[in-house]
């Protein structure tokens, strides 16, 4: 049995950057930044979000047009792909494939993506996140913080530049295939 996928779950909302958090209009202060919701960044709008003791949430607009959740991989998908009750993507790469689980349809354009082990790689290097969440208009990083120390010690600058580089190469792939 494959891992349900559901087609309709975006957490970006239809990427109109509207979010039910009633943190619109605020400002969301980080050590040595100061970020407004909402920016642009190498021609690419984000938007930065978040709770002090429960994560801090990326978005960037961007067409990619793959479709596909990962999160850390927990001992209960372990125990069920180990019983056959549940299937989950492998890219060969060991170490990616041992710390995440890979959530979407089989057969899909988002298995050759993650063959690119510069794609596994940039994806790496949003690590740890809670979820990673690429949808056919927007990227998504969301992140864990325990506390509001946590909260302000994340650098959110580097977290948006290389989600956004990861969604330009995501990009990118699908232009040239």
């Amino acid at each position: 049995m494959a891992t349900e996928f559901d087609d309709t779950y975006s957490p970006c909302a239809g990427a109109d950057f509207v979010f039910s958090s009633g943190m619109e209009d605020e400002v969301i202060n980080l050590p040595g930044y100061q970020f407004e919701k909402e920016g642009l960044r190498d021609g690419i709008e984000y938007k930065v979000f978040g709770q002090y003791d429960k994560f801090i949430g990326i978005l960037a607009r961007i067409d990619t047009r793959y479709h596909f959740l990962i999160r850390p991989e927990r001992l209960t998908d372990k125990l069920f792909k180990a019983i056959g009750a549940e299937y989950e993507f492998q890219t060969g790469d060991k170490e990616f494939d041992r710390r995440l689980f890979i959530i979407g349809r089989e057969n899909t354009n988002y298995q050759q993506a993650l063959q690119f082990a510069s794609v596994r790689d940039q994806i790496l290097k949003l690590w740890p996140f809670r979820e990673f969440f690429v949808g056919p208009n927007c990227i998504f990083l969301k992140l864990p913080v325990r506390n509001k120390h946590e909260f302000e010690t994340i650098d959110s600058i580097a977290c948006i530049d290389n989600l956004i580089k990861l969604g330009k190469t995501l990009r990118d792939i699908i232009s040239n295939n």
